[in-house]
């Protein structure tokens, strides 16, 4: 192994290229961190655009949907041809097209009488019209955070800090981040690249991608807005990003990344980084101005990261539909959901919830398997403490496993991952989120 100490030198880059490189990077966090108030109401940029675009689409909602479904059908089989690609892929390929056929149906108004209950198909609808608009405007400004440069720089800063604590590469910083920023698919293509080059281990690519690919900020933003929390925004994104941390390093001292074996991904040779030892932050200054540079002008860049953001959304939107539906008639006609949720029950009475919170929470634990957002919508519009709240806008973040989004997306890949890893998985983070963010819900408010 490699491990010589490098000394980067600093190249000389373009004024240009250095000025894109700050002002990017420092206006991609004024849009996503910075708090002002606009038209009465104090919030962040992109939640305040939001805020005043919703209006205008909100009648179009069940239009909107069927239109995503009409392009989604449209991109899965005759745009990107990968549907058949294999099994993963078909299964998608089926369900994102029910989901676009149910859209379809609730904007024609066809269908039976239980789909087309305003509870059932509209509000499917409806709540992933309000979600996909949120993550069009949050991904457009990610853009500013995710593509100049200055998550490859914050990597360069983290890399001492991954191998002792992660047992991962350095190199595995800036797409803890990426995925972070932008969604755990960008996460989950990256290391499975690496991988397959040699990059990671069959290790280090499931820490990877059980520990570090989450949902998007822009979900979390979805999340916070949805249950009236965008006061407490730094906090919660502040605080998911250390209940992650805390849990990933956990985690992989535990079963199954404790099992994965450290030999590579097959006929791949084993490429090792080098460590940066000295001048770190010139190092990540000079990584974060390359990538400006080659990054190219700022319009173009935003006109390619909304069409790559409106095709990942258009999936995501319909089998979101599929699945809403599928869970608001569970929830409906059964009592699967709260069943299931009292095995988390003893786990939040550790943590300090009240009973009244409990008996809701936890219904969102167990639906939390299923998929992330309807297990945030069972606290929309209900009596909850700001405690159980905030707990909600957190623990999709930092439990991440969930069927209907996750699973597609890494089983598609040759990572070294299987349904067994992603169950335990889900289990294991369910119950730490519970009892580190739980705890920490319940002690600030």
């Amino acid at each position: 192994m490699n491990n010589t100490p490098t000394n980067s030198v600093v190249k000389n880059f373009k004024r240009s290229s250095v000025l894109k490189f700050v002002f990017a990077s420092l206006f991609g966090l004024f849009a996503f961190f910075v708090r002002f108030e606009f038209m009465g109401q104090k919030s962040i940029l992109v939640d305040h655009i939001v805020s005043y675009i919703r209006p205008f689409v909100s009648p179009n909602y069940l239009l909107m949907m069927f239109l995503f479904g009409i392009f989604c059908v449209a991109d899965t089989f005759f745009i990107k041809k990968t549907w058949n690609k294999n099994f993963i892929n078909k299964i998608i390929a089926v369900v994102t097209t029910i989901g676009s056929i149910m859209a379809a149906m609730i904007y024609l108004n066809i269908g039976p009488e239980f789909f087309l209950d305003p509870d059932i198909g509209p509000k499917s609808s409806t709540l992933n019209g309000i979600a996909s608009l949120t993550v069009l405007v949050a991904g457009l400004f990610l853009t500013f955070l995710v593509d100049f440069g200055l998550i490859e720089a914050v990597g360069v800063v983290l890399r001492p800090l991954m191998r002792p604590l992660f047992k991962t590469p350095g190199r595995a910083s800036v797409i803890a981040l990426s995925a972070f920023l932008g969604n755990f698919s960008m996460g989950h293509i990256s290391t499975d690249i690496l991988y397959k080059d040699g990059k990671f281990n069959k290790k280090e690519a499931a820490i990877i991608a059980l520990g570090f690919c989450t949902p998007s900020v822009g979900i979390m933003l979805l999340f916070a807005s949805l249950l009236e929390m965008m006061e407490y925004w730094n906090l919660i994104f502040t605080t998911s990003i250390f209940v992650t941390l805390v849990i990933t390093f956990i985690t992989i001292r535990l079963y199954p990344l404790n099992k994965k074996p450290l030999d590579y991904y097959e006929g791949a040779t084993p490429s090792h980084e080098p460590e940066v030892k000295v001048q770190i932050l010139k190092t990540a200054f000079s990584e974060g101005v390359s990538v400006a540079e080659k990054a190219g002008p700022v319009p173009k860049k935003l006109v390619n990261t909304f069409l790559m953001t409106l095709r990942v959304v258009t999936n995501m939107m319909m089998s979101g539909v599929f699945v809403l539906v599928v869970g608001l008639l569970l929830l409906k006609y059964t009592s699967i959901f709260a069943y299931a949720g009292y095995v988390f029950w003893p786990v939040f009475k550790i943590a300090g919830f009240a009973s009244a919170d409990i008996s809701i929470i936890m219904q969102s634990a167990s639906m939390s398997f299923l998929d992330m957002y309807l297990s945030v919508l069972i606290g929309f519009g209900q009596n909850l403490s700001v405690g159980a709240k905030f707990f909600l806008c957190l623990y999709p973040m930092t439990v991440s496993v969930f069927v209907s989004g996750f699973w597609p997306v890494v089983l598609s890949t040759d990572l070294p991952v299987k349904p067994l890893d992603l169950v335990v998985t889900w289990f294991l983070r369910m119950i730490l989120t519970i009892l580190i963010a739980g705890l920490l819900a319940t002690l600030m408010f």
